[in-house]
């Protein structure tokens, strides 16, 4: 947090508007997946962002259904479009990539 070059934001994620593109969004919000997939796509349609880390967060494996959906309607917004699961992340998925 440190570096000159990171700026951090405590604000409501779904709220925030940057007053310019930004290099990176990287969000790690507990929220309903559907919140966090409607926040990346909002960014990447108003190209808020350059490239992006989005954590999108599971209770069970009745949502992940909308994963298909943010391929859909986010790959064709990117350069590179990635979903991930981590080995340590549970019932997460990150989304990442390069708009």
């Amino acid at each position: 947090m440190l570096n000159p070059r990171l700026r951090f934001e405590a604000a409501d994620a779904f709220k925030y508007q940057p007053p310019q593109t930004v290099d990176w969004l990287v969000c790690d919000v507990i929220a309903a997946p559907q919140r966090s997939i409607d926040l990346l796509l909002e960014w990447l349609r108003e190209k808020r962002m350059r490239n992006f880390i989005v954590t999108i967060k599971f209770k069970g494996h009745d949502e992940y259904a909308l994963l298909e959906t943010l391929k859909r309607d986010a790959a064709p917004l990117c350069a590179e479009f990635h979903l991930k699961r981590l080995t340590s992340n549970k019932n997460e998925v990150c989304a990442f990539g390069v708009v």
